[in-house]
This record gives structure tokens, C-alpha cells and sequence, in this order.
């Protein structure tokens, strides 16, 4: 799938195409895993970590002011977000369960998880 999104958007002549992924452990090397999962190679040289760069943007929200996001996701004019199936700790397969969490750099998706009202959902 990846592979030919890739192939349709160079199709297209889009001025820049960055697959991303952030798998989201801080103790594994994200290139590694890129290789490993496939995505490498199916990116056709188009592949980034994009929890590399992060930005802080505010959000209008009860339970945080402001989140740290990929900087690259932040500048992109397009995001076309695809779930993959993986692995996760508390699901055991994601599909698209949190897929555009992923925004989120490494450490920072666990800070989410440990604030309390977040994780009671109050509203």
C-alpha cells in the first residue's frame, strides 16, 4: 500500500513525499525498525523519522495547553495517514486504534498517557 501511494504521488510530480513513521519506542532504532517493518523499502527513498524535529503547538483542550508534534507533519501542505497493522502493549493489534498518535514524538505519547484527567476522559 505504501509502495503505491508512493508511486502515484511521484506520478503526480508532488514537489516533496515523506513517509513517516514513529513507532513510538524510545528504545529501538527508529531506521531499524523502518527496515525491518518493510517501510523502508516501500518508500522508495522517501522515508523520514519524523519524531526527529518536533514543534510545540497549543490546543484548545481541558486537559493539556499545548502538545509537541513531528515538525515535519506540522509544515506538510497533505497528510495522508494510513494504518498499518502492529503490534501494541495494552491492544495487542493496533489497525488505526490512536494511528495519527503517531504525530506525537516517542517519550511525549507517554506523558499523554500519565495525565490523569486524560486518562479518565473527563469532559
Amino acid at each position: 500500500v505504501i509502495s503505491a501511494i508512493v508511486q502515484e504521488l511521484k506520478k503526480c510530480r508532488s514537489k516533496e513525499i515523506v513517509v513517516g513513521d514513529n513507532s513510538g519506542s524510545i528504545h529501538f532504532d527508529p531506521l531499524k525498525i523502518a527496515k525491518i517493518t518493510g517501510i523502508l523499502d516501500a518508500s522508495d527513498g522517501c522515508y523520514n523519522n519524523i519524531a526527529r524535529e518536533i514543534v510545540e503547538v497549543k490546543v484548545e483542550s481541558k486537559f493539556i495547553e499545548g502538545l509537541f508534534i513531528s515538525k515535519i507533519v506540522k509544515k506538510a501542505d497533505y497528510v495522508i495517514n494510513v494504518p498499518k497493522f502492529k503490534t501494541h502493549k495494552l491492544t495487542t493489534i493496533t489497525g488505526a486504534i490512536k494511528n495519527m498518535f503517531g504525530i506525537i514524538p516517542g517519550g511525549k505519547k507517554a506523558q499523554l498517557h500519565t495525565l490523569n484527567r486524560y486518562c479518565r476522559l473527563e469532559r
